[in-house]
């Protein structure tokens, strides 16, 4: 199987995705939007956490992941990379100013 490199390589997609880049970008400028993000995923993840896919999920949510540099090795299930590394630069994100997230060298600290 030959995995595409370009979107244009996709028969048929390029219209779909001239389509949904303005949309997509309209939505990503909105201060709201990252917050719009977490609710939906975490209802997502509600309803497939009490569905017959809870199996799946627990074992999603269990999967080892590695990161390591040298002798440096961090080896933690999935779980908590999400707990806590992304929640980290979620609430590193939120507790800036609006102004100050748009321009990551206003941002810095």
């Amino acid at each position: 199987m030959v995995i595409p490199s370009k979107v244009s390589d996709i028969p048929g997609a390029e219209p779909v995705v001239k389509a949904i880049a303005p949309v997509l970008q309209d939505f990503l400028q909105k201060e709201s939007a990252g917050g719009i993000v977490l609710i939906f995923a975490a209802a997502l993840a509600l309803v497939v956490a009490n569905s017959p896919l809870a199996i799946a999920y627990a074992t999603l949510l269990e999967l080892p992941v590695v990161a390591g540099v040298g002798g440096f090795v961090i080896d933690k299930p999935l779980l908590l990379w999400i707990n806590d590394g992304l929640m980290a630069v979620f609430f590193f994100l939120v507790g800036r100013p609006g102004s100050e997230t748009r321009s990551p060298r206003r941002s810095a600290i």
